[in-house]
C-alpha cells in the first residue's frame, strides 16, 4: 500500500490490506456484510499518499436498459462512511485522487456515484472542494453523544423527558444486559431478530432494513466481540427490546433495534440505550457514542435519539455524473419504459435518475 496514485481493491484484498480504517463503515468487516444483503459488489479505492479510502457498492445495470455490458454505478455502504483522509493529506492531493479516480472509473464502466457523508472523520469539506462536479447537500443530523466526561455527566445533559423515561422502565421492574452478540442471537430464531423484524413490520419499514442470515454472518464474522447485543427482559423473562452497537476503537455506533410497543411506551428504549451508556464507559472505555438520526429530519427517532443529551452532526449527500453520455442515455431509456419524459425523471429528485421507480 506504499505505492503512488490510484488502487482499487477488492473485499478480500481490503482486507489484507496495512490499512488503518477510520470506522467500521469504511472497514472491509462492514463491506463484507453489504455485500451479502444486496446484489452488489463492495470494494475500496485508494489513494497514496494518504492515505485517501472511499468505500462503495458497485451496482450492475440492466444491459437492456444500458444498451450494453459492464456498465455499473456505485453507492457508499448504508450509514456513515463517505470518503476519508488524514488532515495532512493536501488539497493538491485530493483533487489529483479525484481527477484520477473520475477517469478510472469511466473507463471502467461507472457511470454515476453517489455518496454519503460522515462528519465523524475528517475528509468530507476536503472532498467536496477538491471536485466542483459532486453536487451535496445536507440530509437529516445524527447525534453524537460524548462520553468521556463519564457516566453522571451524560445523566446531567440528558433531557428530562429521557431521565424520567429511564426511572420509569426501572420501576417497572425491567432488566438489561449488555454482551458480546453471539450466532445464536443472530439466528432467525434468535431473540434479537425476532423483536427487530416485528418492529420493522409494524413501522412498515422499506425492504432495505430486512437482513437475511448471511448479512449477520458476515457482520458477526467480521466484528466478533466488538459487535455488543443489548436485551431488555420483562419481569417474566421474555425480550422486549434488542439492538446491536457496532464499535470501532472508541467509538460506538447504535446500528439496529427492535421493541415491542408497549415496552417502548414503558420507556424501554431509554433504558436500554442508557445502560449501553455506562456499559461503553465502565466496561468498553468508549468514549464517543453514535445514535444516528431520524427517518426524516426532526422526527419523532430524531428528537428521542437528541434527548440523550448529545450534539448535532451535520450528515450530508453528495452525487455526480462520471459519464455524461452514457447517464443521458440511460435517463432516456428508463423514461421510455416508463411512459414518462426525462424531464420528468430528473425533476423527481431521485439520484441516478434512471433508477427511479
Amino acid at each position: 500500500m506504499k505505492e503512488m496514485g490510484l488502487s482499487f481493491l477488492s473485499l478480500k484484498e481490503a482486507s489484507r490490506a496495512a490499512i488503518d480504517w477510520p470506522d467500521v463503515y469504511f472497514a472491509p468487516a462492514y463491506g463484507a456484510a453489504e455485500q451479502a444483503s444486496l446484489d452488489a459488489t463492495w470494494e475500496v479505492a485508494v489513494w497514496q499518499p494518504g492515505p485517501i479510502v472511499y468505500p462503495y457498492l458497485r451496482r450492475s445495470i440492466d444491459v437492456e436498459l444500458a444498451g450494453r455490458a459492464g456498465c455499473f454505478d456505485i453507492v457508499s455502504p448504508y450509514g456513515y462512511a463517505g470518503t476519508w483522509g488524514p488532515a495532512e493529506v493536501s488539497t493538491e492531493s485530493w483533487a489529483q485522487f479525484r481527477a484520477a479516480f473520475r477517469g478510472a472509473m469511466r473507463d471502467r464502466g461507472c457511470v454515476a456515484e453517489f455518496m454519503r457523508l460522515s462528519s465523524l472523520v475528517p475528509g468530507a469539506d476536503a472532498l467536496l472542494g477538491s471536485d466542483s462536479t459532486l453536487q451535496s447537500t445536507q440530509h437529516n443530523d445524527t447525534v453524537l453523544v460524548s462520553l468521556q466526561a463519564g457516566y453522571d455527566a451524560y445523566w446531567t445533559a440528558a433531557a428530562k423527558r429521557s431521565r424520567t423515561a429511564v426511572r420509569k422502565a426501572r420501576k417497572l421492574g425491567y432488566q438489561l444486559t449488555v454482551r458480546a452478540a453471539a450466532a445464536a442471537d443472530l439466528g432467525s430464531d434468535g431473540a434479537f431478530r425476532q423483536v427487530y423484524e416485528e418492529t420493522m413490520r409494524r413501522v412498515e419499514a422499506s425492504p432495505r432494513y430486512f437482513f437475511d442470515a448471511s448479512y449477520y454472518d458476515c457482520l458477526l464474522d467480521g466484528l466478533g466481540e466488538r459487535l455488543h447485543l443489548a436485551e431488555v427482559r420483562s419481569a417474566d423473562g421474555a425480550v422486549v427490546a434488542a439492538a446491536l452497537f457496532m464499535q470501532w476503537g472508541q467509538l460506538l455506533h447504535y446500528h439496529l433495534s427492535g421493541s415491542q410497543r408497549e415496552a417502548a411506551r414503558a420507556g424501554v428504549n431509554n433504558m436500554m440505550i442508557d445502560g449501553v451508556i455506562r456499559h461503553a464507559v465502565e466496561v468498553l472505555d468508549v468514549t464517543r457514542l453514535h445514535l444516528g438520526g431520524g427517518v426524516t429530519a426532526e422526527d419523532s427517532l430524531f428528537k428521542f435519539k437528541l434527548g440523550f443529551g448529545g450534539e448535532r452532526l451535520p450528515f450530508r449527500v453528495a452525487q455526480s455524473v462520471l459519464d455524461d453520455e452514457a447517464y443521458r442515455t440511460l435517463v432516456a431509456a428508463r423514461a421510455r419504459a416508463r411512459g414518462t419524459t426525462e424531464v420528468e425523471l430528473i425533476e423527481s429528485g431521485f439520484f441516478p435518475a434512471y433508477r427511479a421507480a
